[in-house]
């Protein structure tokens, strides 16, 4: 199995390539696709970690 920096490290890397189709065929441009990047790895990144966070709150929870 992957551990989360290498799946967020797919995931930019699939971005980037998503984006620089859409940089190719002119519907963004090269500065816009960036901060696009940036805010979907952000994204992800906070919404992954707030999962992970609550399954372990219900693991806990569980135990005791």
């Amino acid at each position: 199995m992957f551990t989360q920096d290498q799946l967020l490290g797919f995931i930019r890397h699939a971005l980037t390539l998503a984006g620089g189709a859409l940089v190719t065929n002119g519907l963004f441009t090269e500065s816009e696709l960036l901060e696009a990047v940036g805010a979907a790895a952000t994204l992800i990144g906070f919404i992954w970690s707030w999962r992970v966070k609550k399954s372990q709150e219900t693991i806990e929870e569980g135990d005791i």
